[in-house]
């Protein structure tokens, strides 16, 4: 699937651009002739109650879901490590995980207040939103008919959800207190992706008049020849970004510039984040061009968003953080002649193992990443680490010729992997991650008869 071309304007250049589409993205708001957005600490409520009406040409937001996990007193049990409602999970592999908001525990009161929540947030933005401007509200499978029937109600049009398809914690788990007597049991499935509904105020006549007089109505095409899509294939934010933004509901760039570019189809107007967080938001559509304005009421939230936005919009997609165009080098020593040979051993060991790969992938993808072991150790000058006095299944699996202890940029981790983007949270230690993603033909029609396995090595660190 194509992705949108990355071109950053200048503030300058976006007017000048809006201009030619009589659309103004004030340039009062720009900031400065440098910077496309401006960010602001206050209640959502109380800055869109003061906002002129038909000033915002789209609203992309990831809101407090259940509100109640964003109050100040489970905030502080959040960032004081003590859960809450906020699931901390365990650590896995001496590596610490992010937490996740406990959504099942909302009662008809908590249900209320959502509702309520979400209908005050709709009629706001209705009136602030131009004719044809987008709404992109992130929310979760159990609590989406809440903040769509707001939607509606204020009188947007629903134009469809965006699904995000990640990977994520929740759900899956057996009864609580009785997970060994029904142990084939899982209370609700494990969510394998997140909904985004996708909204818009009614155009004033015809979706041309409307482009015409408001530069809204559509989604911006990824190019003349493919149309932006409602299916995303994404990750949780990698761990880069994580660094830079701190923030439980972070959402990836990678992801988030999809949205923010499609929610402008004319490339001009100004987008709104009334939830901002850490800044996401605001950072794509910095990095794409576009004018944006950030609300969050959080001062500590907001502290992280205006450090990380400058450097979430810097953020590049393809793994060469801060050196766009640059050749990212391989670990030590390691050349990609040892790769192609160790994709070839691991091909071989595995191929009497498919029925595994059909009954468990999990099981199948553990022992992908073992044999990526065995072969980087059979073909590379990156040997087995061997951990003295502790579980071998620590970090990391290789050193450079073996050496104990190695420093981080001599030490290389070994997994298997199908999820075709996804750097996992866990992929957190100082070091390198060899990743061989695999898809297994299992209609064999690439080779009649023989379910052929599709390779491609991430090494990422």
């Amino acid at each position: 699937m194509e992705t949108p071309r990355e071109v950053k304007e200048s503030a300058p250049e976006t007017a000048a651009r809006c201009a030619r589409h009589h659309v103004q993205a004030n340039t009062a708001e720009m900031m400065s002739q440098t910077k496309l957005y401006s960010i602001h600490l206050s209640d959502a409520f109380t800055w869109l109650e003061a906002r002129e009406e038909n000033s915002i040409h789209a609203i992309v937001t990831d809101p407090p879901y259940g509100l109640k996990e964003y109050t100040d007193i489970e905030k502080s049990k959040l960032r004081n490590g003590r859960g809450g409602v906020w699931r901390i999970p365990p650590s896995f592999d001496g590596c610490k995980r992010s937490p996740l908001p406990r959504f099942t525990i909302l009662d008809d009161t908590d249900i209320a207040a959502l509702c309520s929540f979400f209908t005050k947030f709709a009629k706001e933005a209705a009136r602030v939103l131009v004719p044809g401007g987008h709404v992109m509200v992130a929310t979760n499978p159990l609590l989406s008919q809440y903040v769509y029937t707001s939607l509606i109600g204020a009188g947007f049009e629903k134009r469809g959800e965006i699904i995000r398809l990640v990977q994520t914690l929740r759900g899956g788990d057996r009864p609580k207190n009785a997970h060994e007597e029904f142990h084939d049991v899982s209370v609700m499935p494990r969510s394998g992706w997140e909904p985004w509904g996708l909204f818009r105020k009614p155009c004033e006549g015809r979706v041309q008049d409307n482009l015409r007089k408001w530069a809204t109505g559509g989604l911006r095409r990824v190019s003349g020849k493919n149309p932006f899509v409602d299916v995303i294939q994404s990750g949780p934010a990698r761990r880069e970004e994580r660094k830079i933004a701190p923030h439980p509901s972070l959402k990836p760039q990678a992801f988030m510039r999809q949205l923010v570019r499609a929610a402008l189809p004319l490339g001009c107007g100004v987008i709104l984040d009334p939830f901002m967080g850490s800044g996401s938001t605001v950072a794509a559509a910095e990095a794409i061009g576009y004018a944006s304005i950030g609300i969050e009421k959080d001062p500590a939230y907001y502290s992280v968003a205006r450090k990380a936005i400058p450097a979430l919009a810097r953020f590049t997609l393809n793994g060469a953080n801060g050196r766009s165009g640059e050749h990212v080098p391989l670990p030590r020593d390691l050349k990609s002649i040892h790769v192609k040979k160790a994709v070839a051993y691991i091909e071989k060991q595995t191929a009497d193992l498919i029925d595994l790969y059909l009954e468990q992938v999990n099981v199948f993808s553990a022992i992908v990443g073992i044999f990526g072991v065995k072969a980087l150790h059979a073909v590379s000058p990156y040997k087995k680490h061997k951990h003295p006095d502790v579980a071998q299944q620590r970090f990391p699996d290789l050193s450079l010729q073996g050496k104990l202890n190695p420093p981080p940029e001599q030490a290389l981790e070994s997994k298997g992997s199908t999820r075709p983007w996804a750097i996992q949270s866990h992929y957190n230690h100082p070091g390198w991650y060899v990743v061989w993603r695999y898809l297994v033909d299992t209609t064999e029609s690439i080779k009649p008869g023989h379910p052929v396995v599709i390779w491609r090595v991430d090494v990422v660190s």
